[in-house]
């Protein structure tokens, strides 16, 4: 929301074994999605885990959500993006 820019955040992700895939998603500032695709055995524990690795590296000021899908959009090339931002380049605020 401050318009400060956030770092690598892929460690976030880093012990979550029961997570197939990640993207973060940006559509406007101060706020992101975390799309997940599961595996079997994710539960409740791995979410309260997740949530707090993210709050700890982005803190209090950044909102987010968690948003559980089957799959994640490719690129055109078959390429997983990590990050998807749909910010202007270079805006701040």
């Amino acid at each position: 929301a401050s318009g400060a820019k956030l770092g690598r955040l892929d460690h976030v992700f880093k012990d979550m074994t029961r997570v197939r895939e990640a993207q973060l998603h940006q559509a406007r500032p101060g706020h992101m999605k975390v799309r997940i695709v599961r595996r079997p055995d994710y539960c409740e524990a791995d979410e309260r885990a997740l949530r707090e690795s993210i709050v700890k590296r982005v803190g209090e000021d950044v909102a987010f959500e968690i948003e559980y899908v089957q799959e994640l959009t490719r690129t055109k090339r078959g390429k997983l993006r990590f990050v998807v931002s749909e910010m202007e380049q270079g805006r701040i605020g």
